[in-house]
């Protein structure tokens, strides 16, 4: 009788013995037009267990019903064990073992992400909550952020494990482990960073009463969480799809390469929440910020045309710098009554060029998150559709692994985006560790230009 066995040439190695030596030579035409020179057919004892076979012939042409000739390459989940082969997609199973040297490539390739990720995020996590001048609620993001990328590098070791030892060698309960430390920190990372546009956005838009408190960001963090945790349970516990190898079988996710409406359910419901809801709120608010710049930058272009100036930046002469200083305190009074004015323009050049520096950076920053989020999760989302709605032929287990690679490298870009160019946290990492020489300067008050000098008597 046909079957459709994973492990066929694991038990003709393991328990030969057991095997009869009557060959069947009439094969499917399916299995034959798959597998045209490699398909035998087996009769096997009663007692020996069949996994994942149907009792159809058309699937007598995957690697389960497979003898390979003499010297032919080794496919990959050949050195898997029969009670843990039932776990892995049979896509992957028809696909040449890679060589190992590219195991021990992606290794160190983990090891050097580890390294970066724990050592940038840790100090973010150190340096922010130890710093009482950093304790802000729009820092309490950054945080959370940072913790997200710190839990997405505390399962790379099983990876690295199992690259060292080509294969699934941790089995089933360290793909569950790792797929449930990865769905936590990668969707929590992803609505973290939703959460970050919508504070800035809100700061710059409504700086009078759009600043968030400690209070509305604490219960905005247990909400990502709230939002977060579902998504890694319903897997993990069997609720809603399942978690499974994926690649060279030492990476594991949710399954997106089973051909069954369940998992294509799965796979379109996890997209749109994990990801398509987090991109549009990340460039909407984003660009919104962005708008706000360029309207800035235009509003700082008519204000020199009315002063009569060719630049508001500093550097003038003393003439003009005293006028200025008239100009700032005079304008200060009014700010205080207009505080809205205080940050969109004003006719105090400094406070102009104070604003128009920080407006520039944040827009740099803008730009910089929205392009880490798109080449961070834009690779695993399309991949993921294809696997459930595509061509599953385009998905080998080498390019699978290039996600996964895009984003552990954020993980390790992340607190050097947000953090570490952060003025304020530099210096008190200087603070903390001076052997590193950072030689930052502390800030300038806001209110220096404007209480230095006294003004002239009115001519």
């Amino acid at each position: 009788h046909n079957i459709c066995h994973k492990r066929a040439l694991y038990m003709v190695n393991k328990a030969s013995s057991s095997i009869k030596t009557k060959v069947h030579t009439k094969l499917s035409e399916s299995a034959i037009n798959r597998h045209p020179s490699r398909i035998l057919t087996l009769d096997l004892h009663a007692d020996m267990p069949y996994y994942n076979w149907n009792g159809t012939d058309q699937t007598a042409g995957w690697p389960e019903a497979r003898i390979q000739p003499a010297g032919a390459p080794r496919l990959l989940g050949w050195n898997v064990p029969p009670e843990e082969l039932v776990h892995i997609p049979e896509h992957w199973l028809v696909y040449p073992e890679p060589n190992p040297a590219l195991h021990y490539l992606l290794a160190l390739l983990y090891i050097l992400f580890t390294f970066v990720a724990l050592l940038g995020n840790g100090l973010v996590i150190w340096i922010f909550c130890a710093a009482k001048s950093l304790r802000t609620p729009s820092n309490m993001f950054v945080v959370n952020l940072a913790i997200c990328d710190f839990m997405m590098m505390l399962k790379t070791p099983i990876f690295i494990y199992n690259s060292f030892h080509t294969g699934f060698a941790l089995g089933n309960l360290g793909c569950q482990i790792f797929s449930f430390i990865g769905s936590l920190s990668g969707i929590g990372a992803s609505i973290t960073n939703a959460a970050i546009a919508y504070d800035r956005y809100s700061t710059i838009a409504r700086p009078l009463d759009g600043k968030l408190s400690r209070g509305q960001v604490m219960m905005l963090i247990v909400l990502i969480w709230m939002y977060t945790i579902p998504w890694a349970l319903m897997p993990s516990m069997g609720v809603w799809g399942r978690f499974v190898p994926e690649g060279f079988l030492t990476s594991c996710t949710f399954d997106y390469i089973t051909d069954s409406d369940e998992i294509r359910y799965f796979v379109g419901t996890i997209f749109t929440f994990s990801y398509a809801i987090p991109m549009t709120l990340i460039i909407y608010f984003y660009s919104q910020i962005v708008g706000h710049v360029v309207n800035h930058e235009k509003a700082l272009r008519e204000q020199a045309k009315k002063m009569n100036v060719e630049s508001l930046r500093s550097g003038q002469n003393k003439d003009q710098a005293s006028a200025e200083v008239r100009i700032a305190k005079v304008c200060s009074i009014y700010l205080l009554k207009t505080g809205y004015e205080r940050y969109r323009s004003s006719s105090c050049p400094s406070s102009i060029y104070r604003n128009r520096y920080t407006l520039h950076v944040v827009s740099q920053v803008a730009l910089t998150i929205c392009f880490l989020f798109v080449a961070a999760w834009t690779p695993y989302g399309v991949m993921s559709l294809i696997g459930a709605f595509g061509n599953k032929s385009l998905l080998t287990p080498g390019v699978t692994m290039i996600p996964a690679c895009c984003c552990k490298a954020v993980a390790c870009l992340d607190p050097y985006v947000y953090a570490i160019s952060h003025p304020r946290y530099r210096l008190e990492l200087q603070k903390r560790m001076p052997w590193l020489e950072l030689q930052e300067k502390p800030p300038a008050s806001d209110t220096t230009s404007t209480t230095t000098e006294a003004v002239p008597a009115s001519s």
